[in-house]
């Protein structure tokens, strides 16, 4: 039962079962023939049930299918006018990045408020419309890409 009973029964060639160092196994043989049953674990837990996205959930969460092409919006002002002034500011920034570039301004209401969201369009990829935004930016402007 224990390491002293296994070198006990080596030496003399038998075995009592006794440990010859501790008469009354309250030691280590007491200690090594007590079985300790293992750790019941808890059952792991079971996830949640997922629900299988399709193909058309996946493809219209990556792309925007509203308006795929995209747009630098450069504000939302208070007026047509001041709409417009954003848009000229803007375009002496990058004359030669803004050749060819349309404007798009759209009517919105925010708050009871109505707004004139403006945005340059013509992009052929997300990363020329960044670049222009960029662009903007180091320019003291405020912008981006949607």
């Amino acid at each position: 039962c224990c390491f002293h009973v296994s070198i006990s029964a080596r030496l003399s060639g038998r075995s009592t079962g006794k440990c010859p160092r501790i008469a009354n196994l309250s030691g280590c043989c007491r200690a090594a023939s007590t079985a300790v049953a293992p750790a019941k674990l808890a059952p792991p837990a079971k996830p949640a049930p997922a629900t299988p996205a399709t193909r058309a959930d996946t493809v219209e969460a990556l792309i925007d299918t509203k308006s795929a092409a995209p747009v630098v919006q450069i504000g939302a002002f208070t007026s047509a006018a001041l709409a417009d002034a954003g848009w000229n500011s803007d375009a002496q920034i990058s004359p030669g990045v803004m050749a060819g570039k349309g404007k798009k301004v759209q009517v919105v209401t925010s708050d009871g408020k109505t707004l004139y969201r403006t945005s340059i369009t013509g992009f052929s990829t997300r990363f020329e419309a960044q670049a222009l935004c960029d662009r903007l930016k180091s320019a003291g402007k405020t912008c981006f890409v949607r």
